[in-house]
């Protein structure tokens, strides 16, 4: 029988986008695992991973999820690219609506191979507020565009 290794912690990023009517597919293709920011995530260390997720009742709805090894990792990365960072984000903005920062999480190692999530409080930096719709009322966090 072979012994499982219990996962490692994670640090995980989630995103949440609306997106503007008409711009779904190069949004995908931007946002998604093989998209523009996972390439550029790939040149940090500790980067793992890249999900993007669609709401299926609000199909402009999205969520992404950027997978590091630590948040070190990933305040190292985004510190030493900022400029690039801060040139996609800019070439990004006329895709949505809104965006907001969920929040990040640390998965818990278990002892097994499923991954805990624990919530670790952020709070979006407010520049522009969108309006929600009574449909997103849902959410705790507020639409808003953020900039670095």
């Amino acid at each position: 029988m072979i012994k499982k290794e219990p996962r490692k912690p994670a640090f995980v990023i989630f995103w949440e986008f609306h997106v503007k009517s008409g711009k779904r597919r190069e949004f995908e293709t931007i946002y998604g695992p093989d998209g523009t920011w996972a390439k550029f995530f790939r040149n940090g260390k500790g980067y793992i991973r890249t999900e993007l997720l669609r709401d299926l009742k609000t199909p402009r709805r999205y969520l992404t999820l950027d997978v590091w090894t630590t948040r070190q990792a990933y305040l190292r990365f985004k510190k030493e690219n900022l400029a690039s960072y801060q040139v996609i984000d800019e070439k990004c903005i006329s895709l949505t609506e809104g965006e907001a920062l969920i929040g990040e999480f640390q998965s818990q190692s278990c002892g097994d191979s499923r991954p805990r999530w624990s919530w670790r409080a952020c709070s979006p930096v407010l520049l522009r507020k969108a309006e929600l719709s009574s449909a997103d009322s849902r959410w705790a966090v507020p639409l808003f565009r953020l900039r670095l």
